[in-house]
């Protein structure tokens, strides 16, 4: 009788410690894995956040170039705003163009605080164009 109880008690004792090791090991995989996919995505949401905010400052810039009554000169203007917690540096371009009438408006806008780093980067470049109608 004693035999029976003791195969009895082994059938349902439990887990071993190696099928434990292996379950956690899976376990921790997974985890690495989750928070890996958290991270990237969350750097992906800021960078297109970062985007958003530089298209709004370039949108602007360049209607109020169009909507002004005067035809701009050519040349560069730089400006550093501040927005969204953030500096952006807005770089405004007016060229010529083939028709002595129509105006190049390019607006550049850049993250401040890269600036002159290895992580440089354009951020928005908008481009528009300014008609003299007044003249013709």
């Amino acid at each position: 009788m004693n035999s029976r109880v003791g195969q009895y008690w082994r059938s349902v004792a439990g887990f071993t410690l190696v099928e434990i090791m292996v379950a956690v090991s899976i376990l921790g995989a997974l985890g690495v894995v989750l928070i890996s996919s958290a991270n990237s995505s969350t750097r992906d949401i800021i960078a297109m956040q970062n985007k958003l905010e530089a298209l709004s400052i370039a949108d602007y810039a360049i209607n109020q170039v169009l909507i002004s009554k005067q035809i701009p000169e050519f040349g560069t203007d730089e400006e550093v705003i501040s927005r969204a917690n953030r500096k952006w540096l807005l770089q405004i371009t007016i060229s010529e163009t083939l028709n002595n009438r129509v105006r190049r408006v390019d607006a550049l806008v850049k993250p401040y605080e890269t600036l002159g780093t290895s992580e440089e980067k354009q951020t928005i470049l908008l481009s528009g164009f300014k008609t003299d109608l007044s003249a013709q």
